[in-house]
């Protein structure tokens, strides 16, 4: 059977107010796979007014705030790697295996910490410079 995939929009999985779908065929085997519905003018318009509400909220996080966002996507998306891999390839023709993903090279460290900002001032081996406040340290400016 067909599935009948859905969009994203707004935070929520939805039919979309369209009628049209694409029609998701295997490259290799011409199977039909799944039908992707075609967003509407007025899907579009939704999707980008949330996203432009999103960026109006976002712009004001501080960059630890925007990585601990990107941390928890991520997590929210490691589960799915399998399913992930296997649709992608499947749509792209390729020959898939569940054990292609235990043999893939793993990268030789990864951190979920996020980067340390830079204090406001640093220590330097010169003298302050003219002008600073009196810090026994140069502070950048």
């Amino acid at each position: 059977m067909v599935e009948n995939l859905k969009l994203y929009i707004a935070g929520e999985w939805t039919e979309g107010t369209g009628d049209e779908f694409h029609e998701l065929r295997s490259p290799v085997t011409g199977e039909h796979i799944a039908n992707v519905p075609l967003a509407s003018p007025a899907d579009i318009d939704r999707a980008v007014e949330t996203a432009r509400a999103a960026t109006e909220e976002m712009r004001h996080w501080s960059a630890f705030e925007r990585a601990d966002m990107c941390l928890r996507i991520a997590a929210a998306i490691e589960p799915l790697v399998e399913e992930i891999a296997r649709i992608q390839t499947l749509e792209q023709g390729k020959p898939y295996t569940p054990n292609l993903l235990m043999t893939s090279p793993k990268p030789t460290s990864t951190s979920t910490t996020p980067p340390r900002m830079p204090s406001a001032c640093s220590v330097r081996s010169s003298p302050p410079r003219t002008g600073t406040s009196g810090c026994s340290r140069s502070c950048v400016r």
